[in-house]
């Protein structure tokens, strides 16, 4: 009776078999994440200069109502991970610039 052996898969094994859209998707989600961290220490510098007196509380509402079109920003590019090349890059000019502006 013959077995076969069994392979093991490695780190870079894994890699490879991922998609490439898996992969931006995923690279997108660590950037949203980070973003997200940016948000919350811009929140919390705010209301340190509120309590300081330097900054009005308009200020921390704000930076905090940025998320909303943050959170929309993000969504839409996750979502337009798939696209080719050329339709990501004018979809990503879209993206930021849509919420922001209203």
């Amino acid at each position: 009776m013959h077995t076969a052996p069994t392979q093991k898969t490695t780190h870079t094994d894994r890699g490879k078999m991922a998609s490439s859209v898996a992969r931006r998707q995923n690279a997108q989600l660590g950037w949203s994440f980070a973003g997200c961290i940016t948000l919350v220490l811009s929140y919390a510098i705010a209301r340190g200069l509120m309590w300081l007196e330097w900054a009005t509380p308009q200020f921390a509402q704000t930076v905090l109502w940025c998320t909303l079109p943050y959170l929309l920003c993000a969504h839409w590019i996750y979502r337009g991970a798939s696209l080719p090349a050329a339709e990501r890059t004018s979809m990503l000019l879209v993206t930021t610039v849509m919420p922001f502006s209203c």
